[in-house]
């Protein structure tokens, strides 16, 4: 990749070395304007692969020129926190546009001419119509997770937005697990060039992978139980907002650091949540599939499942959260004996083998000693 000299010494300075595989792939074509599809694992600096190219094509001071897509408010301010750091180093500006936000603070910052807008489509979609985004000088639509973006109820506002757009433009689209969307972006930009780097990215670091079977009613306090082992820290993913409303609950009275991230929740809410997290002021971060997809923890140590995901592709992303640039990670799977056929299937889809393991005396343990189960079946036959 042939970068600015500011750019080589941040490069160096934030710890890298080579770039990625799909950073080494795609660099070229985005750069030469070329519509392309990236896909990678998690992990694997899609974000900065797509971002440097794109950022050395705008013009300072030419207005709005560069937007991304993305599914989530989160994602979307990770992205822009990524466009401000290099951007910022060749003096361009880079505004935030996601739903659940304050529309008139973005209109007031749109006020400015950034060169970069990041957003939601939705959101992205709204400030067209009022004509607060210029796009007669937009020169690529970029969109993150484009699999989320496309198979969702943003897929309007996505397509609306590219219908928009005045003049001839670069599509360009980014993903995990995007091999199943090559047709509806294949409808979108018949000349999109793919790049899967999948089965050759070596970023991903050791992932391991336990579960632990239970019942129902035993998760809560296991998930209590984990937040003592020393060096707990994890994203916990459920299934349905209902129950993870009432683990919440539970949890707290039960005087463990935890907060929750849920789509129904202000943006504010969800922000200081998620800092609050990564400053390590929490024990767990509650969430559902919301937080799957594209966002950076720096060496987050373990992910809990809760439930096991519905699909495939969210067992995929939410995976994707550990083993980040060849960080360690743990993956910890709460199962019953349906369940748990579904995590195997998942697993041998990812390569993964996952182990059972026991929660005991404040560590996770192959085995519970014998003279504890011993004692464990003798209280069981005295309650009977």
């Amino acid at each position: 990749m042939n970068l600015p000299e500011i750019w080589k010494k941040k490069w160096t300075a934030s710890g890298f070395d080579q770039p990625s595989k799909i950073q080494s792939a795609t660099f070229k074509p985005i750069f030469e304007g070329k519509d392309v599809l990236g896909i990678a694992p998690t992990g694997s600096g899609k974000t900065l692969a797509y971002l440097l190219p794109l950022l050395l094509k705008v013009i300072k001071g030419g207005g709005n020129q560069l937007i991304i897509l993305t599914p989530s408010q989160e994602l979307t301010n990770q992205v822009a926190n990524v466009a401000r750091e290099w951007g910022g180093l060749l003096e361009l500006q880079t505004a935030t546009l996601s739903g659940g936000a304050n529309i008139t603070r973005q209109i007031e910052k749109l006020k400015k001419r950034p060169e970069v807008l990041v957003g939601t489509p939705g959101r992205v979609m709204e400030l067209v119509k009022r004509k607060k985004v210029k796009l007669m000088n937009i020169s690529t639509i970029l969109l993150d997770e484009v699999d989320a973006l496309i198979q969702s109820s943003e897929s309007n506002f996505s397509n609306q937005l590219i219908h928009h757009v005045p003049k001839r433009f670069q599509l360009v689209f980014f993903s995990a697990t995007g091999t199943q969307v090559v047709p509806e972006v294949k409808k979108l930009s018949s000349d999109a060039l793919i790049y899967d780097v999948t089965g050759v990215d070596d970023s991903k670091g050791e992932v391991t992978s336990f579960h632990l079977n239970l019942p129902l009613r035993k998760k809560i306090e296991t998930l209590r139980g984990l937040s003592y082992v020393e060096g707990m820290r994890a994203i916990v993913f459920f299934n349905e907002l209902q129950d993870l409303g009432n683990a919440e609950e539970k949890l707290i009275f039960e005087g463990v650091q935890v907060a929750s991230l849920a789509s129904d929740q202000n943006n504010l809410v969800r922000k200081a949540a998620l800092e609050k997290f990564k400053k390590g002021e929490l024990s767990y971060l509650l969430t559902t599939d919301v937080l799957s997809r594209g966002l950076d923890i720096e060496k987050l140590p373990a992910i809990i499942n809760f439930d096991i995901p519905y699909t495939l592709d969210s067992y995929t992303h939410r995976k994707g959260r550990v083993g980040r640039m060849g960080a360690e990670g743990l993956i910890l799977s709460f199962v019953d004996s349906s369940s748990l056929k579904n995590l195997k299937h998942y697993e041998k889809e990812t390569d993964l083998k996952s182990e059972e393991r026991f929660l005991w005396g404040g560590r996770l343990v192959e085995e519970i000693p014998k003279e504890t189960q011993e004692k464990t079946k003798q209280r069981k036959k005295k309650r009977k």
